[in-house]
């Protein structure tokens, strides 16, 4: 008999089913799959890992890129889209749009 040598499994078998359980067992080793992150967790941890990962990419609100989590604090402070109310009458606009938002009449550009 055989042991699983993940860390954490329990699995004993005969080496004739050593290679089939290897290639499923849940402790297995996996990196986490978000650039950035590297982390190793155990196979069966990956999707818990993956939904609190601060690498794990979300849209801005504001310009929709994906920004990893970590980052969008910073992203949000500067994103060119962040609604900024404009000076003259209130109104909220995209930040990048301000200017062109002054140039036109009646404020269509909202």
């Amino acid at each position: 008999p055989v042991a699983c040598p993940n860390e954490g499994c329990q699995w004993n078998g005969y080496y004739s089913n050593y290679e089939g359980h290897y290639i499923k067992c849940d402790y297995q080793p996996t990196q986490c799959v978000y650039s950035g992150c590297g982390e190793m967790v155990a196979k069966g941890m990956l999707k818990r890992h993956a939904e609190q990962c601060q690498f794990r990419p979300q849209p801005c609100e504001w310009c929709q890129e994906n920004i990893s989590l970590r980052s969008m604090k910073v992203h949000k402070e500067n994103c060119p889209m962040r609604p900024i109310a404009c000076p003259e009458c209130g109104t909220s606009v995209p930040g990048r749009l301000v200017g062109l938002h002054w140039q036109v009449p009646q404020n269509v550009i909202s």
